[in-house]
């Protein structure tokens, strides 16, 4: 009998201490999924529309509005964008900026997570060239978003 509840207990602790563990673990392999697209404007944009990928070098304002209805309370996504090849002196692969938005409380059905991410166009204008924003989920790579500025 002694046996039996050893082997009970020894069970009882694996389940107890296991389980959120394993339970995390899932969790963080199942990321939220975002529609993401890249715009010149804040609040009006359509997500049906395809986006734009081209921007001029007076564009005043670079947009990344991203949208999910299967996030949850404290999920992160973080924006990086980066210079590939612009062209001024030292913006090859140049990180220009980083932002980061957390999600602040649960969805009801109905709701949809929306963020947008922004950069502000340089005193002199954008430089030529190629960019891109480079997302991450809860910390892991997601999504990557080429632009270019002509």
């Amino acid at each position: 009998m002694k046996g039996y509840h050893k082997t009970f207990l020894a069970l009882f602790l694996f389940i107890l201490f296991a389980s959120p563990a394993s339970v995390m673990a899932q969790r963080d392999l199942l990321l939220p999924a975002y529609q993401c697209t890249l715009t010149n404007q804040r609040n009006t944009y359509d997500m049906s529309n395809n986006g734009m990928y081209t921007f001029m070098t007076s564009t005043p304002e670079i947009f990344l509005v991203c949208e999910s209805d299967t996030v949850v309370k404290g999920d992160s996504l973080r924006a990086v964008w980066i210079a590939d090849n612009a062209r001024k002196a030292g913006w090859d692969n140049y990180k220009i900026a980083e932002k980061k938005s957390i999600v602040k409380k649960n969805l009801d059905s109905l709701d949809l997570f929306r963020t947008s991410f922004s950069i502000k166009r340089p005193q002199h204008g954008w430089p030529t060239g190629k960019y891109h924003v480079r997302v991450y989920i809860n910390g892991s790579e997601g999504y990557r978003y080429d632009f270019v500025v002509r």
